[in-house]
């Protein structure tokens, strides 16, 4: 008796769930003639006809419609990240020439400006007219000693001169006094 009440109670539900498809189908159908014809008045015996191989053709279309639509939306946002992704591969491989001219014209981010070499300040010091070699010969430097030492260290230490006067490529020579004021020979 058990499986019978189960058998009788599993045939009601599913005779409860056409019976909501069929309705849904119905529902469907009405709307779909509504919208193609304009007004009309299908009563269930024409719903009933038309329940048939046409609704199921119709949900079927419309199932296929969602999913070519879904399809597209699809491959409209791979082709999104893609450029995205290809984009950002982009900017990452350029990022460290682009950054590294940065530096180089700015001389931001310990990056120095090109030096001379010696090779190359000698060769524009040959094509240098004669005039302003001569100016920088003339030009005299004036050389400040300076003669610190630290606490722990008992000297004495003192330039013989506070400055000195000379031109570029002259020899000048300097003298300092020192004493140890500590008892220890250093």
């Amino acid at each position: 008796t058990m499986s019978s009440t189960m058998v009788g109670l599993g045939a009601r539900l599913l005779s409860a769930s056409q019976a909501t498809t069929s309705a849904i189908v119905r529902s469907a159908i009405v709307a779909e003639a509504a919208a193609a014809e304009g007004p009309c008045r299908i009563g269930s015996a024409g719903a009933r006809l038309l329940s048939g191989t046409r609704a199921r053709a119709n949900a079927r279309l419309h199932l296929e419609n969602k999913g070519k639509e879904a399809r597209r939306k699809a491959v409209e946002n791979a082709s999104y990240l893609t450029a995205l992704v290809v984009g950002m591969v982009g900017v990452t491989y350029a990022s460290v020439p682009l950054y590294r001219m940065f530096c180089q014209a700015t001389g931001y981010g310990g990056t120095t400006q090109r030096a001379l070499t010696l090779e190359d300040k000698l060769k524009i010091e040959e094509e240098e007219p004669a005039e302003v070699a001569a100016a920088v010969a003339e030009r005299e430097l004036t050389v400040h000693f300076n003669a610190d030492i630290t606490s722990n260290m008992h000297w004495k230490f003192t330039p013989t001169q506070k400055k000195v006067r000379t031109t570029p490529g002259e020899s000048t020579l300097a003298f300092y006094t020192v004493k140890n004021l500590s008892d220890k020979v250093s």
